[in-house]
């Protein structure tokens, strides 16, 4: 088969395989805006003709809001082609089965912001039992009622409001009714106006940015999850922490830690997936 995937909403991209070969783009962007999804519309055709693939398929966002799944569906009446929608958190666990070469099943862990379920809740903390094509959903975090629609997920206070009324309804009135906001998302809760319920661990992590006074609103998801400069050090013989002082960078992934009178040498590791770093850094305390 030859194969067209248009992603999904945010960081907009496509991609084209034909056999076991694959080519994905990515476009700059947000297809809400008329010029991006014309860049979007023109980048697919044109990939199209250079590398001479003709779709048969086309496979989308199961998230019939989806700008990029209404395209994909009407691409796909365009070239008289197969449409099939896949649910988002499944379709990142494939993509690790496969860049993995992985075989039989497989426990995918998915932690993310925004992915339409099976069930038209909003999902996002998933743990998935993936084989072949098919999936089952085993576990996932507790679904809370949360207000309005993909815009409202932006809104952390929101989020925070809405998990703090959960709270309330299993464990009986808090002491955090600190924000003028709550009465009225206390209200729209109880009158079921636009709410829908939300197992993401995205929209926990936010609620608690929130709580946390980092930021009121989720404007780039990077910027939201910012790091705690000070370093903790356990001790395998106590079972104890103990907190070193403050670091002058950030950690790094897959680091190694070595400790040698009053410093720690922080050695090379991932800023980012698949990006290593040879630098050292010393810490001194």
């Amino acid at each position: 088969k030859q194969v067209l995937a248009v992603g999904a909403q945010m960081e907009p991209g496509f991609c084209l395989s034909v056999g076991n070969k694959i080519y994905p783009a990515q476009i700059p962007g947000e297809l809400e805006e008329e010029e991006t999804e014309a860049l979007w519309l023109n980048s697919v055709k044109d990939w199209q003709k250079l590398l001479n693939i003709k779709p048969n398929v086309v496979v989308g966002d199961l998230h019939p809001g989806y700008s990029s799944t209404l395209l994909g569906e009407n691409i796909s009446k365009e070239i008289n082609s197969e449409f099939l929608q896949i649910q988002h958190h499944h379709a990142h666990a494939l993509a690790v089965i496969a860049e993995n070469e992985l075989e039989g099943k497989a426990l995918a862990v998915c932690f993310d912001g925004t992915g339409y379920g099976l069930d038209g809740t909003v999902w996002g903390g998933e743990f998935l039992l993936c084989e072949g094509t098919e999936f089952t959903r085993l576990a996932h975090l507790e679904a809370v009622p949360m207000l309005g629609g993909d815009a409202s997920m932006k809104q952390a206070w929101k989020s925070m409001l809405c998990y703090l009324a959960q709270w309330e309804k299993q464990h009986g009135e808090s002491k955090l009714n600190f924000d003028a906001r709550y009465v009225i998302v206390k209200a729209a809760l109880a009158g079921n106006i636009n709410v829908i319920a939300n197992s993401s661990m995205g929209r926990l992590f936010d609620a608690v940015a929130a709580l946390l006074e980092a930021a009121d609103f989720n404007s780039h998801p990077v910027e939201w999850y910012k790091h705690n400069k000070e370093v903790y050090c356990f001790n395998t013989k106590t079972n104890k922490w103990s907190a070193l002082g403050e670091g002058i960078s950030l950690g790094t992934v897959h680091a190694g830690l070595v400790v040698s009178d009053n410093a720690v040498y922080n050695i090379s590791g991932e800023i980012k997936p698949g990006t290593n770093t040879n630098v050292v850094t010393r810490l001194n305390f």
